[in-house]
């Protein structure tokens, strides 16, 4: 699995009640704010030109705008280009199947919870950090990576695609 990058500049913002894209592009002048296709639960916040600030400074900035619960994620751009909207969780494959207590140890070692097994493989599950912050998704999913029971480990995340 190759590799995503993140995105400079743009955001995603997922919360269970996200405020209108006109009221958070009120309060966040500097960006361009839009409803991300297909999920109700996210906007996307694209700051134009260069960011002359670093991710930490812009991503207070939009979850002091969005609201206390508003998750903010760096859009990730996969190896063609095109952007990828992390959903906050990710996906660990484990090289082996693995017993729920172990699944809840390793959640614990490495700051997240466990959301879910994945009924049709029984080596993955999907996990969600704790503490969410702007690099700490790529944070757990290169933790996770390193651990020696896990084969592969990559964030959840959504595609839009345009019809041509």
């Amino acid at each position: 699995m190759k590799p995503l990058k993140p995105t400079p500049g743009t955001y995603v913002v997922r919360a269970a009640n996200p405020p209108d894209p006109q009221t958070l592009a009120r309060r966040l002048p500097a960006a361009a704010v839009e409803p991300l296709a297909g999920d109700s639960n996210a906007l996307v916040v694209r700051f134009d030109g260069p960011v002359q600030t670093d991710d930490s400074a812009l991503v207070r900035e939009i979850r002091q705008a969005a609201g206390a619960d508003a998750r903010v994620l760096p859009v990730l751009e996969d190896p063609n280009g095109r952007p990828v909207f992390p959903t906050g969780r990710l996906t660990v494959r484990f090289k082996k199947p693995v017993e729920d207590e172990s699944l809840r140890a390793f959640a614990r070692k490495h700051g997240l919870d466990l959301v879910r097994r994945n009924e049709f493989q029984p080596q993955q599950a999907v996990f969600e950090p704790t503490e969410l912050t702007v690099r700490s998704l790529t944070e757990a999913v290169d933790e996770a990576s390193a651990d020696d029971a896990v084969a592969l480990a990559w964030p959840e995340t959504k595609s839009a695609y345009d019809r041509s």
